[in-house]
């Protein structure tokens, strides 16, 4: 028999990241990328919600946009943080917004592995 896969590849995914902070991951609202969504859904469903996941073409234009916006710290990236009210952002380090974050003065770094960085909104 084939064995079913009991995790993600680390080498793709925040693993032990998720690990550690996945009480409070599944508890907020959570911006961060659409492969990595999948994977917080494989971790801790079905209390893990997420803003978009590997369907996002299912989400339609309009929030891909957004989505695009914030994760490229597009002009109103702090404004849709808002609208969307996310407490925790959870940011491949080549993110512009991964950046940006690190600049303000509400939201604070909870971890940084050099591949991704989880912030918490103050």
């Amino acid at each position: 028999p084939i064995r079913w896969p009991d995790n993600f590849p680390a080498t793709h995914f925040p693993v032990g990241m998720v690990e550690k902070y996945r009480a409070q991951l599944a508890a907020q609202r959570v911006l961060t990328m659409d492969q990595w969504g999948d994977y917080l859904i494989f971790r801790s469903y079905p209390q893990q919600k997420v803003f978009v996941d590997g369907r996002s073409d299912f989400y339609g234009q309009d929030l891909g946009k957004e989505y695009l916006q914030m994760s490229q710290g597009g002009h109103p990236w702090r404004t849709l943080l808002e609208k969307y009210k996310f407490d925790m952002v959870l940011a491949p380090v080549e993110w512009p917004l991964a950046e940006l974050l690190k600049t303000q003065a509400d939201w604070k770094i909870l971890a940084d592995d050099g591949k991704a960085v989880l912030f918490a909104r103050r």
